[in-house]
């Protein structure tokens, strides 16, 4: 890919992505402690499923990397 086509890409996909977020911090700034009230219930499963997605995510890598070694 020639240099100048990668270049507007990569600054088309950079515009997009900082407007996004932008755009949703300013639009849940104004609600964010309601936002965290809301989720606040929510912690300790948010909390256990991080961890055990985790957890699957570094079984596998091991499991996966044990394999390849001769």
């Amino acid at each position: 890919m020639p240099l100048r086509i990668f270049m507007i890409y990569s600054y088309v996909g950079a515009l997009f992505w900082v407007s996004l977020f932008v755009v949703t911090g300013y639009e849940l700034g104004i609600k964010w402690y309601f936002i965290k009230q809301s989720f606040e219930a929510y912690k300790i499963i948010v909390y256990f499923g991080v961890s055990i997605l985790l957890s699957i995510v570094a079984l596998l890598f091991f499991f996966r990397t044990k394999k390849k070694k001769p």
